[in-house]
């Protein structure tokens, strides 16, 4: 492979990567969002339906929570860290290709993705993840505090 060859080859598994990090990250906000549409339609469905409040009363806080627990740990956290893996490996691709450019007897070397920090001290410093997960739980917890007004 000469110089060029190898350029366009870290260049095209750059493209590869942030396009799957771009992909996932569109799905994560379009399903996130369908779930705020849900839950919305939720406490607006149960106001038409007028149901006793003392019903409600124990299952609604117990579901929020469960849901809650299900979107962030099942759903939120897993896509972070896939997201934070391609974007890694991403970015080391485009380095790569910056060294072919300073360097034309260099080649490119794959890393393993595992050496990106995925801890949950840093998944709570992610803005978009604290955003997700707060404007969830304040739905959620408006639909219970609803359920239960008088």
């Amino acid at each position: 492979m000469n110089d060029q060859e190898r350029f366009d080859a870290a260049m095209r598994l750059a493209d590869f990567w942030t396009g799957r990090h771009d992909a996932r990250r569109e799905f994560e906000w379009k399903v996130t969002l369908g779930l705020w549409a849900v839950i919305l339609g939720g406490i607006s469905y149960h106001e038409k339906l007028g149901w006793p409040r003392l019903l409600c009363l124990p299952l609604l806080p117990v579901a929020s929570a469960v849901v809650f627990v299900l979107y962030y740990r099942l759903w939120l956290r897993p896509l972070w860290v896939r997201n934070m893996k391609d974007r890694d490996q991403g970015f080391r691709a485009l380095e790569e290709a910056k060294k072919v450019l300073q360097d034309d007897k260099y080649v490119p070397i794959l890393h393993d993705h595992n050496v990106v920090d995925i801890s949950w001290h840093r998944f709570v410093k992610d803005w978009a993840m604290v955003f997700q997960a707060a404007a969830t739980a304040l739905l959620l917890t408006l639909f219970a505090l609803i359920a239960w007004s008088p």
